[in-house]
């Protein structure tokens, strides 16, 4: 026989949990040794996921923890709430009882207040049928007066049918300073409607709790990332990327911190600040300017420098867009100074460095390939050339004699060195020792200068050359790291993959040869 029939056949009513209750157990106490079972989960339990916290209870404790909610009201005798909160560090204190009430600190000094209004499944004095939900102690119908006073209120899961002393409660305050929202699955019953009516609530008809407070806190969280200001320090954009990198869930937050970052770098440098017509340059302008660059790059590069040692493949078209915004994209108009159209293209330049210098490190040569293979430029006659082309260091500051800041201007590769000073404190934690940022950097300049020689460089008998020349060679050679790094390259099967000299190692033996063969003139006199 079907139970609910089997009881009104039996007792002449409809079967509802206060009157079962009752028949079953007679006082709280046994009452409590009944239920105790309906609230532990067993192993069996856990496994399946029963008797823990929801999505709902989770939800909610994400919110208290971003400090929207303070004060939870529930009829509950579990402890799903508790663990909810515990699990975002939270520790609430609980009231569950007149004396719990009766020592409670106000509301407004607790992190969150849990009020457990019909006891704890562990205390003997849980309320559950009709007469013991009619009213509340002395104590805690105080407390209760003064929540419903100062605070608004979400109810959801809540009938008002049985828990009368509560309903009385709120059809009691005279006051409705903030506002009321009724989460409903289907029309309010007649009880519930006369709390809308007297608080005036506002009706939210939702498909379920867990599927609203997951998305609650989800829109709260979108609001808290459009209204969270600037990243504060270098410091705190460095460990949002690391954050993101590390978990696939935060892909579209990463892309939105580095696209945040990069126009408002872009926003700067396209400024008025670097207006190309003015003023004239000098070597206090010059410096000047550079200086302007920098800090506008200050919080963009340490990200860059992130996404290139830790980011996997997926992540290197970040470089690519982040790049190819901060380029310039075409000549600039008008009448100008050729040394500031060369410094439009510095952003672009630093962050090349920034970002593939330590992915070189880590052999990242599809990440070299989106930097130096993907990137481009719209010269005068609107031909698309490679953005290395431009953005090199030999003709960035290629500004005109005595216009570089000392020492600078006073040294054979005075880009090659400016660079190389300038990304030192961005690369500290990941090249800590001044020797081995050195021989990074000249790997990475002079793995720059055959790829540009291979690309385009070879028809013009041109390459940008770096202070590896004079750091690292001798006449007719390279030393030891030069060329044990070109042996590397050759037996490298990522190289060619990544789309670099048309993956075979005998076009990179005859890039490389070609160009010292080529250059011996230059790199003779330098040495002499």
């Amino acid at each position: 026989m079907d139970p609910a029939a089997w009881y009104r056949q039996t007792f002449g009513e409809e079967p509802d949990y206060s009157a079962v209750l009752s028949r079953l157990a007679k006082t709280q106490a046994d009452r409590m040794s009944l239920l105790r079972r309906y609230f532990e989960p067993t192993e069996e339990d856990r496994a399946a996921g029963f008797k823990l916290p929801t999505k709902a209870h989770r939800a909610i404790a994400r919110l208290v923890a971003l400090g929207y909610i303070r004060v939870i009201l529930t009829t509950n005798f579990d402890r799903l709430m508790e663990t909810a909160l515990q699990e975002e560090g939270i520790v609430p204190t609980v009231i569950a009882s007149p004396d719990a009430a009766r020592g409670a600190l106000p509301y407004s000094l607790e992190k969150c207040v849990l009020v457990k209004l019909n006891g704890d499944y562990l205390d003997t004095r849980i309320k559950n049928t009709a007469e013991e939900l009619a009213s509340h102690e002395p104590d805690l119908q105080r407390f209760i007066d003064r929540v419903l006073d100062d605070l608004g209120l979400i109810v959801c899961g809540w009938s008002g049918d049985w828990d009368i002393g509560l309903r009385e409660a709120i059809l009691a305050t005279p006051n409705r300073r903030f506002a009321m929202y009724w989460l409903a699955r289907s029309q309010p019953n007649t009880e519930a409607q006369r709390i809308i009516t007297h608080r005036r609530a506002e009706v939210v008809h939702i498909t379920g709790a867990e599927d609203f407070f997951s998305d609650l806190l989800e829109k709260v969280e979108a609001l808290r990332e459009l209204e969270r200001p600037d990243p504060l320090t270098v410091s705190v954009g460095v460990t949002m990327a690391k954050r993101y990198l590390a978990e696939s869930q935060y892909r579209i937050r990463l892309h939105d911190l580095i696209h945040g970052e990069t126009e408002r770098s872009r926003q700067a440098v396209l400024s008025e600040s670097f207006n190309t017509g003015r003023p004239q340059p000098d070597r206090e302008a010059v410096a000047k300017r550079l200086k302007g660059y920098d800090a506008a790059l200050e919080r963009l590069l340490p990200i860059l420098a992130v996404v290139g040692y830790h980011g996997g493949d997926e992540t290197a078209g970040h470089l690519t867009r982040t790049v190819q915004r901060l380029a310039p994209e075409g000549p600039a108009g008008g009448s100008h100074f050729d040394a500031w159209e060369r410094l439009r293209f510095y952003p672009a330049l630093a962050c090349i460095y920034a970002s593939g210098l330590v992915a070189l490190t880590q052999r990242k040569f599809r990440y070299l390939a989106a930097l130096f293979l993907r990137t481009f430029y719209f010269d005068g006659s609107r031909t698309k050339q490679p953005l290395l082309l431009y953005a090199n260091h030999a003709r960035v500051f290629a500004v005109g004699k005595g216009l570089l800041p000392e020492p600078y201007d006073r040294n054979k590769y005075p880009g090659s060195d400016y660079l190389a000073d300038r990304i030192r404190s961005v690369l500290n934690d990941y090249l800590p020792s001044e020797r081995e940022y050195l021989e990074a950097f000249d790997q990475f300049e002079y793995l720059l200068a055959l790829v540009l020689w291979n690309e385009v460089g070879s028809q013009r008998n041109w390459a940008p050359l770096g202070s590896f020349v004079w750091r690292r060679w001798s006449l007719g050679s390279a030393d030891t790291l030069l060329s044990d790094f070109l042996a590397e390259l050759e037996k490298s099967p990522d190289l060619g993959a990544a789309g670099f000299f048309n993956a075979s190692s005998d076009a990179l033996r005859s890039t490389a040869a070609t160009l010292v063969q080529r250059l011996q003139p230059i790199i003779q006199e330098l040495l002499w």
